[in-house]
């Protein structure tokens, strides 16, 4: 069986991945628990993020009751095999978790990663539930970085779980080092030397090369022109008599 790129599997994850979030609005059920009913609402209107009242109040309850609601979605990540809901939850523990939602994010990157079943219809037919089972592994590094920004007094923990990510899962440790970036700036350089000259190149900024630079350049200066005369045009006119 010829072998699936990580890239080519999240490109195709991508590509049948449902537009929506997949569930409907559904009315209250009296005999469901108020954590699980806000769980639904929050996956329900996820795709709207902060900009829909009904997600935002319900992200806002779940990091009050943040331990109950990893507990409550532990199962989904580590039990049931890959599917759109373990992405969204995965996703979604990114924005109301607490010190508990690191360890349930690492054990998830931790669980073995089941290999891609062959398809007897298609040579190039991508296994679903693998390429979902991947994703939500990248959105665990992203997830762990996220908790930073909702939970500063956590930032040192998940440095300090972003290091151990990148040292010890291959198939994450660009994402995690890219984590590091954005959450270190440049302080990262320390880290440079504990891994290996592979990801040496993840260490260096962006620079682009010469004949690009003067483009570039050009560029920004007319962007900033026309940003320019936009604000002149919205000024208001003042008037002496």
């Amino acid at each position: 069986m010829k072998r699936v790129s990580l890239a080519s599997v999240f490109v195709a994850w991508l590509v049948v991945m449902p537009l929506g979030s997949g569930v409907e609005d559904a009315p209250l059920d009296p005999q469901r628990s108020a954590l699980a009913q806000h769980l639904d609402t929050a996956i329900a209107h996820m795709d709207l993020g902060l900009r829909s009242p009904q997600y935002r109040e319900s992200i806002e309850f779940l990091r009050e009751h943040a331990t109950d609601a990893i507990s409550e979605v532990s199962v989904v990540l580590l039990e049931q095999p890959g599917s759109f809901r373990k992405w969204q939850v995965t996703y979604l523990i990114g924005e109301f978790g607490d010190e508990s939602a690191l360890a349930l994010l690492r054990g998830l990157l931790d669980a073995p990663l089941p290999e891609p079943r062959p398809s007897h219809e298609a040579e190039h037919a991508i296994d679903l539930q693998h390429a979902e089972e991947v994703t939500s592994r990248f959105q665990a590094v992203m997830s762990t970085a996220r908790l930073a920004s909702h939970r500063p007094h956590l930032r040192d923990q998940v440095v300090s779980s972003l290091i151990d990510i990148a040292h010890e899962i291959p198939m994450t440790t660009s994402a995690a080092i890219y984590q590091l970036r954005k959450l270190l700036g440049p302080e990262l350089e320390a880290l440079r030397y504990d891994f290996a000259p592979e990801h040496a190149h993840e260490f260096d900024r962006f620079i682009p090369p010469p004949e690009w630079q003067g483009l570039l350049a050009r560029r920004m200066q007319e962007r900033d022109q026309r940003e320019r005369e936009a604000r002149e045009r919205q000024l208001p006119v003042c008037r002496l008599d």
